[in-house]
């Protein structure tokens, strides 16, 4: 994913920062109907940014009909998150 991408992706995506509960089973979703990205507030800044990353993997990869599992969109944020991160 490239910057292009990123904001090509922002401006057609609203990302919404939301207290979910505790019990929510995720950090993050992708709402592909209403075109919301959300983001638990209930966690580590660190933590935000790669959930932030995460779904935005999503969204590119699923806009562009190419078929990822979890585990690759977990990799790939990593590897975002070392190189611009640390």
């Amino acid at each position: 994913m490239q910057f292009r991408d990123l904001i090509e992706i922002l401006a057609e995506y609203d990302v919404v920062h939301s207290d979910l509960p505790r019990n929510f089973n995720c950090d993050g979703e992708v709402d592909h109907e209403y075109k919301k990205i959300y983001i638990n507030t209930n966690q580590s800044y660190k933590d935000k940014i790669d959930t932030t990353i995460h779904e935005l993997l999503h969204v590119f990869y699923d806009s562009r009909g190419i078929e990822v599992t979890e585990n690759q969109i977990i990799e790939e944020t990593k590897q975002i998150i070392e190189r611009e991160y640390e």
